[in-house]
């Protein structure tokens, strides 16, 4: 699966922790305005989210294909304390 530094609409609660976090670099700025900065300089998108053959797209097509069993078994598996994994 690839993975990158993507902030879509639904990382709020990661928006809020960068705007907490001060630039080292930066004086009176965020890590929130460096992040932003640098997704303005060098965008990082993709639509591409599973990956085969070192990079090339699976095709997946935003389907997350498992079967009812698989489902169930992800649900226990999360819902399953920590003490009992």
């Amino acid at each position: 699966m690839r993975g990158g530094r993507e902030m879509d609409n639904h990382f709020e609660v990661m928006w809020d922790l960068f705007h907490s976090i001060p630039s080292i670099e930066t004086e009176g700025v965020s890590v929130l305005d460096e992040y932003y900065w640098l997704n303005k300089e060098d965008p990082n998108c993709s639509l591409c989210r599973a990956t085969v053959n070192r990079g090339q797209d699976a095709h997946t097509d935003g389907k997350f294909d498992v079967s009812d069993k698989a489902a169930m078994q992800i649900m226990k598996l999360f819902f399953t304390a920590d003490e009992e994994l």
